[in-house]
């Protein structure tokens, strides 16, 4: 038996494997946060697209039954940041709450570590799809770990758009 083939056969050496082993371990260091990060992002980001879904359904619906329906943004009752939920259903009038959680249409709920602001406490379309109350509404939704923002924008005539960008706390 030569000696090469013996060789070949033993394997790696300690310093190979410790070697392998820190490159390993120098990658992981780097992609987790930004792996942890784009998750957080993407929740945040699909909490907003909910917001927006649920909006446009109340539109919608609005539109098809002929009445006035609601988003009402249900605020923390511990006194955290903002929103936590949003529901739709059918209300009086512009009264900022429903009138039977019975005919509640949509419920969305915001994921742990998503926060909500809004600029007003409901979103009332009428027959027409058209905002009441004047004005725009907008909902914010942030994450403080990632510093990333996503907003939810209704127009006074109803249509919603979104965006992006950093998060301003003012």
């Amino acid at each position: 038996m030569d000696m090469s083939s013996v060789r070949a056969r033993r394997g790696f050496t300690l310093i190979e494997l410790m070697v392998t082993v820190s490159m390993v371990a120098i990658v992981a260091a780097i992609a987790v946060p930004s792996y942890r990060e784009f998750i957080i992002n993407r929740r945040t980001a699909g909490a907003a697209r909910d917001i927006y879904n649920a909006l446009q359904y109340t539109r919608m619906s609005a539109i098809k039954e002929g009445r006035t329906l609601s988003a009402v943004y249900v605020f923390n009752p511990e006194g955290g940041p903002g929103f936590y939920a949003l529901r739709v259903g059918w209300c009086s009038g512009t009264a900022p709450q429903l009138i039977d959680d019975g005919e509640l249409m949509v419920a969305v709920s915001l994921p742990k570590g998503v926060y909500g602001r809004v600029n007003r406490s409901a979103m009332h379309y009428n027959s027409r799809g058209i905002l009441l109350g004047g004005g725009n509404g907008t909902v914010t939704l942030w994450n403080k770990l990632t510093g990333r923002e996503y907003k939810v924008i209704a127009n006074n005539l109803g249509t919603l758009s979104q965006s992006s960008g950093v998060y301003s706390s003012n």
